[in-house]
């Protein structure tokens, strides 16, 4: 019905903390303990879980932290190939006494490869996402809010039906606030695209954003870019970084990059100038609705609030939609070709030292 754990330290680590004060593994939880209850402390998470009945005891080696593991165990037994100069295919070689192990091994940092390829394609999508979503959730508690007000007038007002001018100007500054509030969304988006390119030289995953603000020209900048990059990486494989075709492309990369900031910062006042009308009009419709009887005026406004609050929930969850699908269709640069494969024969023999050693025996 339960188990324990037992363990004691190596030699070497004894040494270690008698000499140098080194802290030693302490394990916690002693005593029986329960199948399934997690075991978690600063040197590690352990789950046991009963599969058959233990006859008995298990030993197992803790090597220490990840780092530890692959500078001490990893490093010197795992190989790292291209197999030809003018291809981009890579070969994985990793050696170890348990052959099931190393297949493991070599398949999960390949998976990891074409994991971080998509993670790192998505970080600027999730930021634009979690941007969307925080939106979304507070234009949804807004247009609650806005919802039960409108009901409220309604009953309390004894429903009024506004006017064919009171319902142009409902239309009319409805339109203008969710054109601001568009805008206010493209300023946070092109924000974001900014940092990116400032401080990220992989611009793979900026383009679905700015598809969003329709700007073909910095898109077909970005391939531009993605193109020199390419020419880039062939270069430096050959050639140092003297050479002056590789000083040469590199110069049109900054160049371009530049070029990428200075659209993004462009769009940013374009829609600062857009704002600027935008409010001027809607002041304008203000000065317009003076003129209308109070009780109106006052059923125009919520009425427009509400109008806001909806479309704009309407074009948040259409934008989210877009962000997920993105998400979704996002490819990893790197394709597994062959999954890993052992010969099941030993690769490492060493046949003549151990006759020799028998021998001696």
């Amino acid at each position: 019905n339960g188990y324990s754990l037992n363990y004691h330290h190596s030699y070497k680590d004894k040494i270690k903390e008698r000499l140098f004060g080194n802290e030693l593994f302490t394990l916690e939880k002693s005593g029986k303990l329960t199948y399934g209850e997690e075991i978690n402390n600063k040197y590690l998470q352990l789950t046991v879980n009963k599969v058959n009945d233990i006859k008995q005891p298990i030993h197992f080696i803790i090597n220490g932290k990840k780092r530890q593991v692959f500078e001490n165990i990893i490093k010197d037994r795992l190989k790292v190939t291209q197999l030809q100069k003018d291809t981009s295919l890579i070969k994985i070689n990793y050696e170890d006494t348990i052959a099931d192990r190393a297949q493991r091994y070599v398949d999960a940092l390949a998976r990891s490869f074409v994991e971080y390829s998509i993670d790192s394609k998505n970080k600027q999508l999730n930021r634009t996402s979690d941007f969307i979503l925080e939106e979304l959730n507070n234009i949804k508690k807004e247009l609650k809010e806005s919802e039960e007000q409108l009901e409220q007038y309604q009953v309390t007002k004894s429903f009024v039906q506004p006017t064919a001018e009171a319902a142009l100007y409902i239309q009319q500054l409805s339109d203008i606030e969710i054109q601001q509030s568009e805008n206010k969304l493209k300023k946070k988006l092109i924000s974001n695209l900014i940092n990116f390119v400032q401080n990220n030289s992989n611009l793979d995953a900026i383009a679905p954003s700015l598809s969003k603000l329709n700007d073909q020209s910095t898109l077909g900048l970005i391939a531009k870019l993605q193109e020199n990059q390419l020419i880039e990486e062939e270069l430096a494989i050959e050639y140092t970084s003297e050479y002056p075709k590789l000083k040469s492309i590199r110069r049109q990369i900054e160049s371009t990059r530049k070029k990428i900031a200075y659209n993004l910062e462009n769009l940013n006042k374009n829609i600062d100038y857009e704002n600027t009308s935008l409010s001027q009009r809607k002041l304008n419709y203000e000065r317009k609705m003076n003129v209308l009887p109070s009780k109106e005026r006052q059923l125009i406004n919520i009425k427009r609030n509400y109008e806001v609050k909806s479309r704009m929930y309407e074009y948040l969850l259409k934008k989210k939609a877009e962000s997920n699908i993105i998400q979704l269709a996002t490819f990893s640069d790197y394709q597994i070709i062959d999954h890993a494969y052992n010969s099941y024969e030993p690769i490492n023999k060493k046949r003549s030292i151990i006759f020799l050693l028998s021998l001696l025996l």
